[in-house]
């Protein structure tokens, strides 16, 4: 027996070889494989990797070589604070913290929002732009057409890509709430922008979840936030309702920098608008737009709601219809349409929400860890209006049933949650703003410091 032979009796050999034979003609062997071998998986040896600094193009706020998203409302300036820095970057300027951006770059800016002659244009011009270091795109997919996207980059030598907004240019496949789906679709742009050495910057509007924390107040999965290394938010200054705050959500790669107030300004009613940056501010993004923003406002409007709940169940003996409830809040001028805020009163109110009986409606009743004396769930559906006296029973009386609780709550409003204020209509009526202009000139000072 040949060795050959004896290979294919073992194990081993029987994973890899589909049969060995001798051909007739020359008596060669032919060998076929079962499958192809696996390819090596990729390592890398970080004995031979060389470290580096994080290259900023903006520092402490926008990294070079990687995704940078940026969080907030429409009509609070996130196109504008990003074509003020770009305007600034065009000449080689000095960033709005007064750090020189190094040499004139190349912006590709990436919008279906606004027009290039009435609008962008405008706004470059007015921030001392130079229009030549700008190039419009309209229509994109991603990430299907990232090739083209990386190759006119690449030609344009591009050190800032701007995608306003992200949502706009992902592809039908591309589910936004899903994780993985996400993930896979922003991974291409990653590593786009780390060949490159550019950075990219990716706009996205804020979702309805009021009260989170404001990493997850970022519309679709969180997966945006997971891949990117830098996470943005502007909102309104809880002080100032006028004026701006362009907060850090996330940073990866270096501590977060300051929060940075600014205002959105035109030097007539009809004239474009740009940023007048304002120094500092100590408001995080937890106030602006996560769980922290209706106290830092100085009140709270969840706990103003659960202050009524909780008087308005006093005053009707420790329970009543939800229905009822609901509409005596409504006269009392609060907003219940968000089924959110109003579950999260109900509980800081120590209000739990029950069916009264197997025909009965739903009640709300203080909760036993409130401390009430009266019981927490009605025993029949009579007993949630006191207007009506029972009728006497005619036969002895039965142990009531008791009355089986539903998992799903009915919804007390059909009332669809209102849209987030949009404020676009609002800066250009207060005329206290129409004054100043803000120029990519050195001769600027922020916070004292020479541009």
């Amino acid at each position: 027996m040949s060795s050959l032979e004896r290979l294919g009796d073992s194990a081993a050999a029987r994973k890899v070889f589909a049969r060995v034979e001798e051909t007739a003609q020359d008596g060669v062997v032919a060998i076929k494989p079962v499958a192809p071998l696996p390819e090596p998986l990729e390592a890398i040896d970080l004995s031979q990797v060389r470290t580096r600094p994080i290259d900023w193009l903006w520092r402490g706020y926008i990294p070079l070589r990687k995704l940078t998203i940026l969080d907030g409302d429409p009509g609070l300036g996130k196109s504008t604070i990003l074509l003020d820095l770009a305007s600034r970057g065009s000449i080689g300027g000095v960033a709005p913290t007064g750090e020189p951006l190094g040499d004139a770059f190349t912006t590709i800016y990436i919008t279906v929002e606004d027009d290039a002659e009435d609008t962008i244009l405008p706004r470059i011009l007015k921030a001392g732009g130079d229009p030549s270091r700008f190039h419009l795109v309209r229509k994109l997919v991603l990430p299907a057409e990232i090739d083209r996207l990386e190759e006119a980059a690449t030609r344009l030598k591009a050190r800032l890509i701007v995608i306003d907004p992200l949502m706009a240019y992902l592809g039908d496949g591309v589910k936004t709430n899903d994780d993985h789906l996400v993930r896979r679709a922003l991974e291409p742009l990653a590593e786009m922008a780390a060949q490159l050495d550019a950075a990219v910057v990716a706009i996205r509007h804020l979702n309805k979840r009021v009260g989170d924390d404001a990493i997850y107040r970022g519309g679709g999965s969180i997966g945006f936030a997971g891949l990117a290394r830098s996470v943005l938010a502007v909102g309104r200054d809880p002080d100032d309702s006028d004026r701006m705050i362009l907060a850090a959500t996330k940073l990866n790669v270096a501590r977060r920098p300051a929060s940075l107030a600014y205002r959105i300004v035109a030097d007539g009613d009809y004239e474009p608008a740009h940023i007048a940056w304002d120094g500092t501010s100590d408001r995080t993004a937890e106030d602006l737009i996560g769980r922290t923003r209706d106290e830092v406002a100085g009140r709270s409007k969840t706990g103003d709601l659960a202050h009524a709940i909780r008087e308005l169940l006093k005053a009707n003996g420790g329970s009543m219809p939800t229905g009822e409830a609901c509409e005596a809040l409504k006269k009392q001028g609060f907003d219940i349409s968000s089924q959110d805020n109003l579950g999260r009163a109900r509980a800081q109110a120590g209000v739990k929400s029950a069916k009264a009986g197997y025909a009965g409606g739903w009640v709300w009743s203080f909760s036993s860890s409130a401390g009430r004396s009266e019981p927490s769930v009605p025993s029949e559906p009579w007993q949630t209006n006191p207007s009506k006296t029972p009728k006497s029973p005619k036969t002895p009386t039965k142990t009531p049933k008791t009355p089986i609780s539903s998992s799903k709550e009915e919804p007390v409003s059909s009332t669809p949650e209102p849209s987030l204020e949009e404020g676009a209509a609002t800066f250009w009526e207060d005329n206290s703003l129409l004054q100043g202009t803000v120029s990519a000139s050195r001769t600027r000072t922020f916070e004292g410091r020479p541009r």
